[in-house]
């Protein structure tokens, strides 16, 4: 399965048929309406069964992947323009979306996988990419990761997006996230093409 966005605003939500040799021969897309304008930010959630699309129209939409169909819209705050990117939790199913911003920073708001509202935080430097943790709950605390336009990562918490750390990684815009096995590390990617790699493990006392 793959989504796309759209200038027009339509979300392609494409499902992927293989032969017996695991060979991909074809994609059946599906075409979902709801934006006016163009799709800004996708993220899908296997675990729970939706994927969120967001867009300049400043409108986020939750749609079910296994009907390939509408569940809810969510409203951006009043302050908040485009929406920029979008992370799903996929140990809690929270929708955590980052819209632009006056002064060139960013809302973050994060809202429950049925629609209710969590909490929202104004920054002053632009999210420009974020990701959660999905380590097991119970025995450790997932966290949201933000990639920022200044070079920093931040750390909030899962659950009320109480900062938790900072870094400076790479001192140009981070464009990309991912973790390494088990959610202990994170890697980094920046717009001049460095890769960094930081543990997310407590520091020893």
């Amino acid at each position: 399965v793959f989504i796309t966005g759209s200038s027009m605003g339509v979300v392609t939500y494409w499902q992927t048929q293989r032969d017996h040799k695991d060979n991909l021969v074809s994609a059946k897309p599906s075409f979902l309406h709801g934006h006016s304008e163009h799709v800004t930010a996708l993220a899908i959630c296997i675990p729970y069964s939706i994927m969120v699309s967001g867009s300049a129209d400043r409108s986020i939409i939750v749609w079910d992947i296994n009907r390939i169909a509408f569940v809810r819209s969510i409203s951006t705050p009043k302050e908040a323009g485009a929406v920029t990117c979008i992370a799903i939790s996929h140990t809690l199913g929270d929708i955590a979306v980052a819209c632009e911003s006056g002064g060139g920073g960013s809302t973050l708001s994060v809202w429950t996988i049925n629609g209710q509202f969590v909490k929202q935080l104004n920054l002053t430097v632009a999210i420009t990419c974020m990701q959660y943790t999905a380590a097991l709950e119970g025995v450790n605390i997932n966290v949201l990761v933000t990639g920022h336009r200044d070079g920093w990562i931040r750390l909030f918490s899962s659950w009320n997006l109480t900062i938790i750390r900072e870094m400076n990684a790479l001192s140009n815009t981070i464009t990309a996230i991912a973790f390494g096995p088990n959610f202990k590390e994170v890697i980094v990617g920046a717009e001049n093409g460095y890769i960094g790699l930081w543990t997310l493990q407590p520091k020893s006392h």
